[in-house]
């Protein structure tokens, strides 16, 4: 796509802020037009390869993104570095690479096994296992991830129009089930991703991993993070049996990861 297809004043506010970065567009990566929000890969006049994200005057879309880029913790190893923050936009370090899910489809079992050893390394930098918890917002959260994994990211599978009514029942009714797994207990709020699934972790060419799209952060309990993720990944790699003594899977609850590793085996999104 090139900027032609944009919205007349999506286009002028782009072709503004590229002039102001002292940017150069080389290609657009995604266009929302429900937001609307662009995503473009541009090189700086010093030949630096950086990603820019914008939305139009009167959109939000990217507050929550740009507040989570003017913190501390997005200044850690596993974050895309920023460059600039502005009204409605943010510069980004482009990084080379793929996501985990495109990494790990055609992965042998042992390059899955590597994949997965670094995302715990990952994991591990950013959360405090020992801080993990469950309230009554956690517990939502939680919930609501279940039914997504159960109903949502079909495209391009072979589920009917029968069997995906089949599933949003079967969502429906046991969403509330799910709660019932998870007692409450202490802990200490982190930030949270708030969307963390094998599309939002980047595989970089050099090997490391960063976790990219910060759009949903909040403060939370980790457990939401490690619940929707984990799970997906175990339709490519048994985790518990790869990785027998890993705290970030024997922290989890083992009847809610079960549960939420049932609905995420019926998810062709991720």
């Amino acid at each position: 796509m090139t900027s032609s297809g944009l919205p007349s004043d999506l286009r002028a506010r782009l072709s503004a802020i590229l002039e102001t970065e002292g940017l150069e567009a080389d290609r657009i990566l995604l266009f929302n037009p429900r937001k609307p929000q662009v995503t473009v890969k541009a090189r700086s006049w010093s030949g630096v390869n950086c990603l820019l994200k914008l939305t139009s005057e009167d959109s939000d879309a990217l507050g929550q993104e740009r507040a989570f880029y003017r913190m501390e913790e997005a200044s850690g190893p596993h974050v895309p570095e920023v460059y600039s923050i502005g009204p409605n936009y943010v510069v980004l370090r482009y990084y080379r690479g793929r996501t985990l899910r495109e990494c790990l489809a055609n992965a042998s079992p042992a390059q899955a096994k590597a994949l997965c050893t670094t995302l715990m390394r990952t994991l591990h930098d950013l959360y405090e296992l020992d801080s993990l918890y469950v309230d009554s917002d956690a517990r939502c959260m939680i919930q609501t991830r279940y039914a997504r994994l159960l109903c949502s990211g079909q495209e391009g599978s072979r589920r009917s129009r029968v069997t995906d009514g089949f599933f949003r029942i079967v969502a429906g009714f046991s969403e509330p089930l799910v709660g019932r797994l998870l007692p409450d207990t202490t802990g200490t709020m982190q930030v949270i991703h708030g969307d963390l699934h094998p599309n939002n972790v980047l595989v970089c060419a050099d090997g490391r991993m960063k976790i990219i799209d910060w759009e949903n952060w909040t403060r939370g309990s980790a457990l939401v993070d490690l619940l929707y993720l984990l799970p997906v990944l175990d339709k490519k790699i048994s985790l518990r049996r790869s990785f027998p003594d890993e705290p970030l899977l024997t922290s989890l609850p083992s009847a809610a990861y079960a549960v939420m590793r049932w609905a995420a085996s019926s998810n062709s999104r991720f």
